[in-house]
């Protein structure tokens, strides 16, 4: 009874973070064309988000980026990639360095110009 009770807590959590992360970001998720992402369409039930910081300036995260999007393109083409996405979560200083940096990712991103709503993203993991 008592995994059962912390299974639910855990759900329960889970939910509000999620809700507070769509509050944030539903409106601000973009397409490798810049189109608007339908929130709905990425989330909910069985569907896995995960959310991509990174920066052009960052050489690690340069090192890191052909990898991950490797393994996406990979997972994309097989029927578990089909609720799964990432999201880029700039930390890059102008629309020019996430411009050219975005150009090598396969995924969708939040819009640059609200590139703020990540620091609240951020601590809403945290608590």
């Amino acid at each position: 009874m008592r995994s059962r009770l912390h299974i639910n807590l855990l759900h329960l959590w889970f939910a509000a973070i999620m809700s507070g992360v769509e509050n944030l970001l539903a409106d601000n998720i973009v397409d490798k064309d810049g189109a608007k992402v339908d929130w709905m369409s990425i989330t909910g039930p069985g569907k896995i988000l995960g959310l991509y910081y990174s920066a052009h300036w960052c050489p690690p995260c340069r090192g890191f980026t052909p990898n991950l999007a490797k393994w996406y393109k990979e997972m994309k083409e097989k029927d578990a990639g089909k609720n799964f996405e990432i999201i880029f979560v700039s930390s890059d200083s102008d629309q020019a360095a996430f411009d050219e940096y975005y150009k090598e990712m396969p995924w969708l991103a939040l819009k640059f110009e609200e590139r703020q709503a990540k620091v609240c993203v951020y601590i809403s993991k945290i608590l």
